[in-house]
């Protein structure tokens, strides 16, 4: 019932997709567990879908996102993802007109492995004094800066930051209150979590 419901009826907001990849215990692996969460226009949030899959690959991706605009899901302000390549191009085939927001927790993560640790807690405060500009112009300003400063020192960090750049700073474009909300994924972690 609840992969049949029609979604038709949901003022949705903002979305937000992910894979988590579960232990499987008694098989001594792992399995993914793609899903979706809304906040919806009321602030409220809901869980939309979830699928078991393996892989974040262009036709799983696809499929997923399909099934749930096929129930009659509306179109979105945002959508929030990991990097995910294969979920990243449906995501845009889906909703074309909707911004795609990349996810800070694991954009962060992904730059402090290209980082000494020594020299992460400074580096941290200024790429949050980008990703937390007062607006998406200002931000496109702080960026050029900041990886002037460091690409010499910190090549590799610098070519991540710039990598999917846009989709990085899209929660700007949205009111000051929403963005810490909706520039992560951790609405999908913190379900498997708590």
């Amino acid at each position: 019932a609840f992969k049949q419901r029609d979604l038709s009826g949901f003022e949705v907001a903002y979305l937000f997709t992910d894979t988590v990849y579960e232990p499987l215990r008694q098989y001594g692996g792992q399995t993914g567990v793609t899903c979706c969460w809304a906040i919806l226009c009321n602030g409220s949030k809901m869980l939309l879908d979830l699928t078991v899959s393996n892989t974040e690959s262009y036709p799983a991706s696809l499929e997923f996102l399909r099934g749930m605009v096929k129930r009659g899901l509306p179109v979105p302000l945002s959508i929030t993802t990991d990097g995910a390549a294969g979920l990243i191009k449906a995501v845009e085939k889906v909703w074309p007109k909707s911004r795609r927001i990349r996810c800070w927790f694991h954009k962060m993560q992904n730059l402090q492995q290209k980082v000494p640790e020594a020299e992460w807690k400074a580096l941290k405060a200024e790429l949050e004094d980008v990703r937390d500009a007062p607006s998406f112009e200002k931000a496109q300003q702080r960026l050029p800066e900041f990886i002037q400063r460091y690409k010499s020192r910190f090549p590799e960090a610098c070519r991540c930051l710039q990598e999917d750049c846009e989709a990085s700073l899209n929660h700007l474009h949205f009111p000051l209150r929403h963005r810490s909300y909706i520039r992560t994924t951790n609405l999908i972690e913190r379900t498997f979590v708590e």
